[in-house]
C-alpha cells in the first residue's frame, strides 16, 4: 500500500480530515517498516545528476570503477564501490 492524499470536502469536519489523512499515513509507514525486502533495478549509464547517498546498482556497460555491482555516490562526486551481486 502506498498513501494517496484524498481532497477535502467542505461536508466533512476538517477534524475528521486530517484524523483520516494521519491515519492513512500511519497505516503505509507500519506497511513499509514490514517490508523485509527491496529490490534495485539495473543501471546501464550513468545518471546524469546523481545526488550524495544515492545508491545505483550499475551493470555493463556502465563501470564507474569496480565493474558490476552496488555503489553509493559521496559528497565528493564520486562513486564508491560496495560489492559484487
Amino acid at each position: 500500500m502506498s498513501y494517496k492524499k484524498t481532497p477535502f470536502s467542505a461536508a466533512n469536519s476538517f477534524e475528521s480530515y486530517v484524523n483520516r489523512e494521519l491515519s492513512s499515513i500511519e497505516l503505509a509507514f507500519r506497511e513499509l517498516a514490514q517490508t523485509s525486502s527491496f529490490q534495485l533495478q539495473p543501471t546501464y549509464v550513468e545518471p546524469v545528476s546523481p545526488q550524495v547517498s544515492e545508491f545505483r546498482y550499475a551493470r555493463d556497460p556502465w563501470n564507474p570503477g569496480s565493474g558490476d555491482g552496488l555503489y553509493i555516490y559521496n559528497a565528493s562526486g564520486s562513486w564508491v564501490f560496495i560489492t559484487a551481486l
